[in-house]
């Protein structure tokens, strides 16, 4: 079972094996579904899972099924590169520096310093004219390189700047909120932990607020392109694991068949664009999906394999093949999931403080 670590105790060596294995799922690894790498299919099914309707992946219920299948299919890819590549998760919440102070993701040997005078990334092994081209950009996007504010109001959406991170009090507080979600399952569901761990609602707006306090690459649905989002979406997905060991004896809802909640987000619907036997119902257990974090007790044992994940691609390690890949083309234009642009907002709560977080 693979161990995640927090990115502010990789080694240098650990850090190195990282970005190689980023590199080279950009530079030599073959799309599966026709793009010009494998790096991109993931740019790309985010893309989709945004433009279909309803929506895969966000404003709903299976923003963390299919979020923690998304990452376990890239830390996969990523090992079959080097087996010794574990996801790492970024703790916004305690390295919040967007300087190269120790802890800090923002050093010229993992994501790149940010010098102080642009938003362009020219520095480290993702930087403008180096491996990492962006091919993959939403219509009327030109941008052929990663950019980033880092909390610098002056280069983030004047719409909805965020100029600072989430705080260990905001992401207790969210902890706290139960159920998992409720109706009507969308943006704005109360009381939904869901809903605040996205940050729709409640202080702090966790994993929105940290797209807007990134911005550049990370505001469209292609936000994929820079690899700090998988990092983001690995700390989200650690946060919802804790959620579920504090709050064990509460299930997933909407259960299977529940009336007026959309498919593809109850209990036992297959999550696209895997389809299949990946269900929202195969993703709730982490430990059986393949991997446990250092920030919670090692699970006994080489792994934990339950009934539900007796499927294709569930091993005695977890998912430790891939599920298969299928190009759904959603339609684009008024009426067909979101709109394109930035795909992020603060809370009412984090808008009425000015863009800053409200407490807990």
């Amino acid at each position: 079972m693979n161990k995640r670590k927090n990115q502010a105790t990789l080694s240098a060596a650990e850090k190195q094996a990282f970005v190689n294995a980023l590199l080279a799922l950009k530079t030599t690894v073959p799309s599966q579904i026709g793009l010009t790498n494998r790096y991109d299919d993931y740019v790309q099914i985010h893309v989709d899972s945004m433009m279909a309707t309803p929506g895969w992946a966000h404003r709903a219920p299976a923003f963390g099924p299919w979020h923690r299948i998304l990452l376990r299919n890239l830390e996969l890819d990523l090992q079959a590169v080097d087996p010794s590549v574990s996801l790492p998760y970024w703790d916004w919440s305690v390295d919040t520096s967007n300087g190269t102070v120790q802890g800090s993701p923002w050093t010229d040997d993992f994501m790149g310093a940010m010098p102080a005078n642009t938003d362009s990334v020219t520095s480290g092994p993702f930087r403008a004219n180096h491996l990492w081209p962006i091919n993959v950009r939403e219509p009327g996007d030109t941008s052929t390189s990663l950019t980033r504010a880092l909390g610098r109001t002056q280069f983030q959406d004047p719409n909805a700047q965020a100029p600072t991170l989430p705080t260990p009090a905001n992401v207790q507080g969210a902890l706290q909120e139960t159920p998992y979600d409720a109706p009507q399952w969308n943006k704005g569901a109360q009381p939904s932990f869901r809903d605040r761990l996205e940050g729709w609602h409640g202080p702090g707006s966790l994993h929105n607020r940290v797209h807007l306090w990134v911005a550049g690459s990370m505001l469209p649905s292609t936000s994929p392109n820079d690899p700090i989002f998988f990092l983001h979406h690995c700390n989200v997905d650690r946060l919802w694991a804790e959620w579920q060991r504090q709050h064990s004896a509460l299930p997933y809802v909407p259960a299977a068949n529940t009336a007026g909640a959309p498919v593809g987000h109850r209990l036992t619907d297959p999550m696209q664009p895997w389809g299949g036997a990946v269900t929202v119902q195969s993703a709730l257990d982490h430990h059986a999906v393949g991997y446990y974090y250092d920030s919670e007790p090692a699970p006994p044992g080489p792994g934990i394999v339950v009934p539900l994940l007796n499927l294709p691609g569930f091993g005695p390690h977890g998912l430790t093949s891939l599920p298969r890949w299928q190009r759904i083309v959603a339609p684009h234009g008024h009426g067909h999931g979101m709109e394109m642009g930035p795909m992020f907002d603060l809370s009412p709560e984090d808008k009425q403080a000015g863009g800053h977080d409200t407490g807990s």
